[in-house]
């Protein structure tokens, strides 16, 4: 075969030519040629071979059913021969692709399929296959960021469009994330994402500081690192582990706060140290105003106070100071405070009074403004500024006292308004007795000048009036001059005379009268004027009369009257004159005793005060006597005279008649007393030396005599 078509289709067997199933359809010309051994051709002949198209066979085609992945898909198709597979989309009217169709969305579409037959094949109609992409469910994927202070996308999602992914800040338990689907997708489950805290360090700086200094605060105290551009920190809370004095203390920072969030942040907190000084105590004192109560002046800083820093009275303390804590020193010197007196007000009350009354005085008087608590005015002096009728005077106090001290208070004293009415005057008559001369009639004039009747010369009734000054009213009153009473004396008014003897007695009157007497008793024996003026009637001159009595036991009573020659002026005026009538007193008692048939006498023997009882008790006298007798020597019989009584007095009254035993009432006695009763004696004497010289030269001598006065 010198010709075949290309392909070597054509095989020779012999004298057979073989047609080889792969030969192309299409007329072939077939040259068979004959060669020698020498190739070289001996006879050449040329045939034609026809060969028809088959169809071409179709591939296997099955539908594709999946879920939306993104990628192409399209259905499935395997085998098939005879030319070139074509396709085309849901119509009959689409123009046939070589490629086959795909999808990577979600749908369902019809790919039609055929073979265009080759030169070989004719073309064949395979039908069509489903090919169909499922939607699937959106999946939304957190990015996992670090926050960085700007928007960031926290999440994507495949399949739809995604909401809530752009965020800027930290939030706790994250950011919802939802996704719509697309037409691909269906929604996706809605998934948390969140922005991861940043890393921030913030540490304290060190301070050093004073005790009872607070440290310093502030963003300005820490050192930051970790901020992100354009963040600050705007706050910071620093805390210090103590307050006392120490040099390793610590401080803490906390509550970070920055201008975009310091929840965007985790924070790590580092201490800086701490350092605290110790700083010398202080007394701190303030003055107070006194209030009634204890106040506390001064306090200390830094230690415990000493000193009076606490006090109830005003006044200045000035030895105020504290003993330091650990963390402080002694202040250097000691401080004072005052307490200040509170003002007080005190304000007179207006008073209304008569003239010549005083002002109303006491606490009560006043207003008082100002007092503290439980204290009370308790003294006050009030001052009239006059004493006079007025209606714009004034009263004024001072002197205030007040139970818990005056001295706590800033006193000031305000007037009160005093208003003084007049009032009556006052004058008091005096009553007088008329002495012959011009006398006032009143005795006392208040607020009035005596006027009319103020004097008088008579007796008589008057009324004198009196003037009103200005503090007071006209007033009078009435008073009398009494008649006076003439100067009537007698020398005695009573006295005692003995029987058959005289009294003797006078009258002075003062003025001219009369006088005239009259005895109630008819035992008088004779009353006797020893003047010449018959009537007794010159003033001033001695009137005297004598008595003679009568009957020892009598009184007599003897009336005078004296009648003034002036009625007009004087009274008449009346006396009485009274005596008694007496024995006359036992002057001496001189026993006899006869003794042994012979008489002894005893002179002057003294016996007991009751002798006078003798002058008139003859019996009386006997016994006595006889008492003396029988005591001295044993018995006798009795002879009684009389003896007197012993006087008082340390001298004696000249006698008025010597002459007679009645000239003889006072005398000097001697007693002599010697060892024995008999001896004893009395003797009477004139005068002191007379008695002296009789005792001195006695018998007995001194010292048994003695001189005394003696009333016989």
């Amino acid at each position: 075969i010198s010709s075949q078509p290309s392909g070597n289709y054509f095989t020779i067997s012999g004298t057979k030519v073989t047609i080889k199933a792969n030969t192309p359809a299409g007329s072939h010309e077939v040259v068979i040629k004959a060669t020698d051994s020498n190739s070289k051709v001996t006879k050449e002949a040329t045939y034609t071979v026809a060969i028809a198209k088959v169809n071409a066979v179709c591939p296997t085609i099955s539908d594709w059913t999946g879920s939306y992945d993104g990628s192409q898909h399209s259905i499935n198709v395997s085998g098939g021969s005879g030319g070139s597979i074509q396709y085309r989309w849901n119509s009959t009217t689409e123009a046939w692709r070589d490629t086959k169709p795909t999808a990577s969305v979600a749908g369902t579409w019809k790919v039609y399929v055929q073979v265009k037959g080759d030169s070989n094949h004719n073309t064949v109609d395979c039908g069509y296959k489903t090919l169909t992409i499922n939607k699937v469910k959106a999946v939304i994927t957190c990015a996992n960021k670090t926050y960085n202070g700007s928007a960031q996308t926290i999440a994507t999602c495949a399949g739809g469009t995604i909401s809530g992914a752009s965020q800027t800040n930290y939030k706790s338990g994250g950011y919802s994330i939802t996704c719509a689907g697309d037409s691909n997708h269906t929604a996706a489950d809605a998934k948390t994402c969140s922005i991861n805290q940043k890393a921030l360090t913030i540490t304290a700086k060190a301070q050093t500081i004073n005790y009872g200094t607070s440290i310093a605060t502030g963003t300005g105290q820490v050192t930051v690192s970790g901020l992100v551009s354009g963040d600050s920190l705007t706050a910071i809370t620093l805390k210090a582990s103590t307050t006392n004095a120490t040099t390793s203390g610590t401080i803490t920072p906390s509550a970070a706060a920055t201008s975009k969030g310091i929840g965007n942040y985790s924070v790590t907190y580092k201490t800086g140290v701490l350092k605290i000084n110790k700083l010398p105590a202080k007394v701190s004192c303030s003055n107070k105003t006194y209030s009634g109560v204890e106040q506390t002046g001064c306090t200390c800083d830094g230690g415990t106070i000493t000193g009076t820093y606490k006090a109830t009275s005003a006044g200045t303390y000035s030895n105020v100071n504290c003993t330091p804590d650990g963390n402080h020193t002694a202040p250097s010197a000691n401080s004072s405070w005052t307490m200040g007196k509170k003002a007080l007000t005190i304000t007179a009350k207006a008073q209304t009074i008569n003239y010549g009354t005083s002002i109303a005085t006491g606490t009560g008087q006043v207003t008082v403004s100002g007092l503290v608590s439980g204290d009370s005015l308790t003294a006050i002096t009030l001052k009239a500024s006059t004493t006079n009728v007025t209606t714009s005077g004034t009263i004024t106090p001072s002197a205030a006292a007040t139970s818990k001290g005056i001295g706590n208070y800033s006193v000031t004293y305000k007037t009160g308004v005093l208003t003084i009415k007049k009032v009556p005057s006052s004058i008091t008559c005096s009553n007088k007795t008329y002495n012959g001369s011009a006398q006032n009639m009143y005795s006392t004039a208040t607020g009035c000048t005596p006027d009319k009747n103020k004097t008088a010369t008579t007796a008589g009734t008057y009324t004198v009036t009196c003037k009103g000054d200005t503090n007071h009213n006209d007033s009078s009153c009435s008073a009398t001059m009494n008649k006076a009473t003439p100067s009537f004396l007698l020398t005695e008014t009573s006295g005692s005379m003995y029987v058959d003897g005289t009294k003797t007695y006078g009258i002075y009157p003062n003025v001219n009268g009369r006088h005239d007497y009259a005895s109630t008793n008819t035992n008088v024996v004779g009353i006797v004027k020893l003047t010449d003026d018959a009537t007794c009637s010159t003033a001033n001159k001695q009137c005297i009369f004598q008595l003679t009595g009568k009957a020892e036991g009598q009184n007599i009573v003897i009336n005078h009257a004296f009648t003034p020659s002036d009625t007009t002026n004087y009274n008449t005026v009346y006396a009485t004159f009274k005596a008694t009538v007496t024995s006359p007193p036992c002057y001496k008692l001189t026993c006899s005793c006869k003794v042994s048939g012979s008489w002894k006498t005893k002179n002057n023997m003294i016996v007991s005060s009751a002798a006078s009882n003798f002058c008139s008790n003859t019996s009386a006298k006997e016994s006595a006597c006889n008492s003396i007798c029988w005591g001295t020597f044993g018995g006798g019989s009795v002879q009684a005279v009389t003896v007197g009584n012993e006087c008082s007095s340390s001298s004696c009254p000249a006698p008025s008649n010597a002459s007679t035993p009645s000239g003889y009432p006072w005398a000097r006695k001697i007693s002599c007393t010697a060892p024995h009763t008999e001896w004893s004696t009395v003797s009477y004497y004139q005068t002191q030396s007379e008695c002296t010289n009789s005792c001195s030269s006695g018998n007995p001598n001194p010292p048994y005599c003695s001189c005394s006065c003696y009333k016989r």
